[in-house]
């Protein structure tokens, strides 16, 4: 029989090194340990897009360890699963949205439509930001780079979608869940983290690869450990006000806004009734 064909190897990731692969597997049993804690104090309802994410990636993540680093195998899987993690993240951001304003339903009807616009603008933003970095000199994985600046370009459009989010809550001492906020800054910082350190990667493959990569896989562990401490159930039922800093007054004046601005949209968006 004649040998069979050979087909070229497409390369993830540079061989990574001894330090990488320990902050690797050390985010597998802190992503473990997030699903428990949702488990155990009976969160996954509150937060299925928070389970489900973290589901993925760990899933994503054992499958990745069973395979050689720079194969085709590894490749395809890493590759094929990235739409999967990327959608994980729109859904997780939308979810921090919908618990961010639940209390007031008007701000939450309107903003779905606002939501869009957002998205629209944070995705423009971000496409043309990347728009020049499609080929770099020195970049020997052309694959990969493609694959990493759709990732950064998501990733940047949730960036700039949270912050709006954060802007609201720091304008507006909104009564927010604890735990909303703890999931707040740990997806945002996650969300920052990998923007700079895929830009950081981008901006010199040549030597930075390495570098981005540590960074960014202990920047993404410290983010999963705060989730994996302080998220309880007591802070379901404790709220605290967004904003701080603020005097009784103005914490007052700024509250007496949010609930007109509330009821005022709250009003806009019921269906017309017709005379009787």
């Amino acid at each position: 029989m004649g040998e069979s064909p050979q087909y070229p190897a497409i390369h993830p990731v540079p061989d990574i090194s001894q330090l990488e692969t320990v902050l690797w597997y050390l985010g597998l049993p802190i992503m473990a340990a997030i699903l428990w804690r949702l488990y155990a104090l009976g969160l996954i309802g509150r937060y299925p897009a928070l389970f489900w994410c973290l589901g993925v990636q760990l899933a994503r993540g054992a499958g990745l360890t069973l395979l050689k680093v720079n194969t085709t195998a590894y490749a395809v899987t890493y590759i094929v699963s990235l739409p999967v993690v990327l959608v994980a993240y729109v859904c997780v951001a939308l979810e921090i949205y919908s618990h961010a304003v639940e209390s007031y339903r008007g701000l939450f009807i309107v903003g779905r439509r606002v939501m869009l616009g957002v998205f629209a603008g944070s995705a423009a933003i971000a496409i043309l930001i990347h728009l020049g970095e499609l080929r770099a000199p020195g970049e020997q994985f052309q694959t990969l780079r493609a694959v990493l600046l759709v990732e950064s370009a998501v990733c940047l459009m949730l960036l700039m979608f949270l912050v709006a989010i954060a802007i609201f809550l720091v304008w507006y001492p909104a009564n927010v869940r604890k735990n909303v906020l703890l999931y707040s800054f740990s997806f945002s910082f996650y969300m920052g983290a990998q923007c700079a350190t895929l830009f950081l990667r981008n901006s010199d493959p040549t030597t930075m690869v390495r570098i981005a990569s540590m960074v960014r896989l202990l920047l993404d562990n410290l983010s999963l450990v705060a989730l994996a401490v302080f998220l309880q159930s007591a802070w379901e039922s404790e709220r605290r006000p967004s904003a701080a800093g603020l005097s009784a007054e103005q914490r007052q004046r700024l509250l007496s806004q949010l609930n007109h601005l509330n009821a005022t949209l709250e009003r806009g968006a019921k269906p017309p009734h017709s005379a009787r």
